[in-house]
């Protein structure tokens, strides 16, 4: 892989790290709390299995990449249903703002 590889390679990282960041501050810290008990479990059972350090990384970054997403994904889903249209409307306009702003 040459530099410029290398280097749109991490700014997709990064994209992505905002990414998840950015959907794990929007949840309730109930929420939060699991995350972090689920990926801490996770990584104790990596180590135990006794993989290499850049294997870990990237089966936990992948982890809690998805269970971030999914959960995020489905509290904007139930809250969507309770909602009228145009509150739905005003929700996702607030967040591809909030989204831009961080971009």
């Amino acid at each position: 892989m040459d530099a410029q590889q290398q280097q749109m390679m991490q700014e997709v990282l990064m994209k992505q790290q905002e990414q998840a960041n950015w959907m794990l501050e929007q949840l309730p810290a109930d929420k939060r709390q699991q995350i972090e008990e689920v990926v801490n479990n996770y990584r104790n059972t990596l180590i135990a299995q006794k993989l290499p350090e850049d294997r870990q990384q990237t089966c936990l970054w992948t982890f809690y990449t998805q269970l971030v997403s999914k959960i995020y994904q489905d509290l904007a889903s139930q809250a969507s249903h309770q909602q009228s249209p145009q509150q739905q409307e005003q929700l996702l306009q607030q967040q591809l703002q909030q989204q831009q702003q961080q971009q």
